[in-house]
């Protein structure tokens, strides 16, 4: 048990609230790093604690911070206090040249099986906003929130976005409505109150709508990053049966995902839903807890093992193909400062 001094809540299923009979996951052998950013938010644990519901399966942080904690530690812009922004990036070229890099794979595949490609685009932690400039230079309406004092920064003042917010979101947000498109880039997972979240999201999209969750997971995995997920950081891991779970109970339909989207960075989910107003029945994408116990602790090392021969040194790949397409030497800082921010994970 936690000292009392920390401030970690132990919570019910976030998706089906059940309340008992979890299972556990395995802890990791390496240290979590991320633990230590929290302060005394997690009292004297070294390691984050990590949960399977007994009812519906899903992996969670279980005892985790609680919302008010969070909530002020991410209003504080203390989880990106160790990052720097490289100070090439001050040009918008430069920056833009990397966004689309990073991000265009994870836009078409959402723009590629939507019925409009210009819409309202509304970016769920917008991080320094490369995606929301990208899509308002093909002529969508940007808006967004980052609570990041730094980042929100960058976006406002280098990007020069404007329609974004510096705050939490959660329901009581009331400043943006019909929405066409929400995505989500390494958001969900940081997310401790899933269901304020998601009707905040309902409020302000339309019907006929989509969202774009880009989400890390242990699902499918081809390395241990997949495990290293499992950190203090993170509250969630999801696979594409929890997001749709997620999903049909605040009137979403899925209309795709996939596993082997993007050769950048491994151990991704890819989740592109439909706003339809009407709830369905979450039931149906429930799991079976002892089937999930058993994939995340033996077959998720397993896969780690069977495929290190290629995706082990996998920074050391992304820097040979980066090389190999012939860009110049401004890649040095990004790809520098990329492998930071993914060691940090």
């Amino acid at each position: 048990m936690p000292e009392s001094k920390s401030q970690l809540d132990f919570v019910a299923c976030p998706l089906c609230y059940y309340q008992s009979a979890m299972r556990r996951v395995k802890r990791l052998t390496d240290p979590d790093e991320e633990i230590l950013k929290y302060g005394d938010i997690y009292g004297s644990q070294t390691t984050s604690d990590w949960k399977i519901c007994g009812r519906c399966g899903f992996i969670h942080q279980n005892p985790r911070p609680s919302i008010q904690a969070l909530n002020t530690f991410y209003a504080n812009s203390d989880y990106h206090q160790q990052i720097s922004i490289p100070q090439q990036w001050q040009d918008l070229q430069k920056y833009m040249k990397f966004a689309e890099w990073y991000y265009r794979e994870k836009i078409d595949f959402a723009l590629d099986r939507m019925e409009f490609t210009q819409d309202k685009v509304f970016d769920l932690g917008f991080g320094h906003g490369g995606i929301l400039k990208m899509l308002e230079l093909e002529g969508w309406q940007p808006a967004g929130v980052e609570p990041d004092e730094n980042l929100f920064s960058f976006a406002k003042e280098t990007l020069g976005l404007s329609g974004i917010y510096k705050t939490i979101f959660d329901e009581s947000f009331n400043d943006e409505s019909n929405i066409g498109l929400v995505v989500s880039n390494h958001t969900m997972e940081h997310v401790a109150d899933l269901d304020s979240v998601m009707k905040g999201i309902s409020k302000m999209i339309r019907p006929g709508a989509y969202m774009l969750t880009v989400i890390p997971t242990y699902y499918r995995n081809r390395s241990s990053l997949s495990r290293r997920w499992m950190n203090a950081s993170h509250y969630s891991m999801f696979n594409h049966r929890s997001l749709g779970q997620l999903s049909a109970k605040f009137g979403f339909e899925e209309v795709a995902y996939s596993y082997r989207g993007w050769w950048k960075e491994i151990d991704d989910l890819w989740y592109l839903a439909r706003y339809t107003g009407e709830p369905i029945a979450a039931e149906q994408f429930y799991e079976v807890p002892e089937e999930v116990e058993y994939y995340v602790n033996v077959r998720n090392p397993i896969n780690s093992v069977l495929h290190w021969p290629v995706h082990g040194p996998h920074m050391n790949i992304v820097k040979r193909r980066i090389r190999k397409i012939g860009l110049d030497r401004a890649w040095k800082t990004t790809c520098d400062y990329l492998s930071q921010r993914l060691k940090e994970r």
